[in-house]
């Protein structure tokens, strides 16, 4: 479904509740401390997954995005110096060669996240840094699920888990009043949707959604991010990415349960696996695999917060 369409019937849902939309609209443009320029990224991240050939649209792409460009060239080590307000165009293409596309792929990842943890260490609101945590690590939990199952998702997936939780956080942000409001009816046993329409007119995921739809980003990565919750609402042609989120959502949750075992995840693994149509890991490769997977994550996670 286009991402007017999904907009507009919100819209009019809201026009009942005028004060909600109008709520709603100034916290989506609130969010000045992320990047707006996702889909730039996104771009990027799509055009460093083909290998096949050089894109010289990779350099256009890099070009308008400064910071980005001087990383790549930095750990490339081409410029002498790179002190210049402007890289080169000649540097960055031998930079991008040098170090390949899986490189400047991995690069475009970190450069993204890097927005969340800037925030993250600028935040004294402990839920929005609990928020930020989560959703970084579900980014990069959906890229390395995505890659041990041998699909072919990881953009989406990517992008999809980094803002997952953008509503919450925009409101963790710009109303904690509404947030500890929230927070307690939930403590209280009341459901978080309840909870988030009683106090907001609007819910979280909605909210995401409107914050997505405003970048620009893919349909389909607004529909995970609205939907995924309950899969009778997504789009037929997206709910194989969407069966991919819950299993992601799923194993993050494992992850911070440190009760829980690799092997006492299998039987739920496996059956997000018979949906995906995924048959070539047992539970053997699974319980081995994971546990890489979880190390993989930590080391990724570490790097993140030490940049």
């Amino acid at each position: 479904m286009d991402n007017q369409i999904q907009m507009k019937k919100l819209d009019i849902f809201l026009d009942a509740n005028p004060q909600a939309l109008k709520k709603m609209q100034d916290l989506a443009n609130s969010l000045t401390q992320f990047p707006n320029r996702q889909r730039l990224l996104y771009n990027l991240m799509s055009m460093s997954t083909d290998v096949s050939t050089f894109n010289t649209n990779l350099i256009d792409y890099l070009a308008e995005d400064a910071e980005l460009s001087k990383k790549i060239v930095q750990r490339s080590k081409i410029a002498s110096s790179i002190s210049q307000a402007r890289i080169s165009v000649t540097d960055l293409k031998q930079s991008i060669i040098r170090l390949g596309y899986e490189h400047v792929h991995n690069e475009v990842q970190y450069h993204l996240a890097s927005y969340f943890t800037k925030i993250y260490f600028n935040s004294d609101n402990e839920h929005t840094k609990t928020l930020i945590k989560r959703s970084i690590r579900l980014a990069f939990l959906a890229r390395e699920l995505n890659k041990l199952l041998g699909l072919n998702m990881e953009n989406l997936m990517f992008f999809a888990g980094l803002n997952f939780y953008i509503g919450e956080i925009a409101v963790s942000m710009q109303d904690s009043r509404s947030m500890q409001e929230i927070l307690s009816m939930m403590e209280r046993g009341v459901d978080p949707k309840t909870a988030q329409l009683t106090v907001l007119g609007f819910d979280f995921s909605e909210l995401s959604g409107r914050i997505v739809s405003k970048w620009h980003l893919p349909d389909t990565i607004l529909d995970l991010v609205k939907h995924s919750a309950d899969l009778s609402f997504v789009d037929p042609q997206n709910f194989k990415s969407a069966i991919l989120m819950r299993f992601t959502l799923f194993m993050a949750s494992a992850f911070s349960n440190k009760s829980l075992s690799p092997k006492s995840t299998w039987e739920k693994a496996y059956e997000f696996m018979g949906k995906l149509d995924i048959k070539h890991i047992n539970s053997e490769t699974w319980i081995q695999e994971i546990k890489l997977l979880y190390i993989r994550l930590l080391e990724t996670e570490h790097t993140l917060f030490q940049r």
